[in-house]
């Protein structure tokens, strides 16, 4: 017994040193610098709409943002790459319901738009995404934050 108990603890210690260690990360050769989960609030002229983006090791971004209720809503998704030097570009599509205060009607309004970004994209000395690029209305850069 045992020994059949050694056998099974030495495979596993050396299952464990093959795929890296419990709680270790170690970047791939070729990985994108940037993979990782990050958050960050994108400024609107009204408000302010959090964005969460998903950077693989291969340099593909995919993201989705939500700002409302029921009553009122904006949500978007966007996917894009990056190069292992920073360059980004993605683009996204937005859509969203809300009513028209700003005319006193009230009326419903529904609307879809796309959008294409590019820019440059860098980590900081926190390990977090800071952008280049302004969106429209002179708003940005965006930083997103590492989670």
């Amino acid at each position: 017994m045992a020994n059949t108990m050694v056998r099974w603890t030495a495979a596993g210690a050396l299952a464990l040193a093959a795929v890296g260690g419990a709680g270790s990360f170690e970047a791939r050769a070729g990985a994108s610098p940037f993979a990782g989960v990050y958050s960050g609030v994108v400024p609107q002229p009204s408000n302010e709409w959090t964005w969460d983006i998903t950077i693989s090791n291969t340099g593909a971004v995919k993201g989705a943002y939500f700002y409302g209720d029921s009553t009122d809503y904006y949500r978007g998704s966007l996917s894009g790459k990056v190069t292992g030097a920073g360059a980004i570009s993605f683009k996204g599509s937005d859509s969203g319901k809300v009513h028209d205060w700003y005319t006193g009607t009230g009326d419903v309004i529904r609307f879809r738009s796309d959008f294409a970004i590019s820019g440059t994209v860098s980590l900081d000395a926190n390990g977090d995404l800071a952008t280049s690029f302004q969106l429209s209305g002179g708003r940005g850069p965006i930083t997103w934050y590492r989670q």
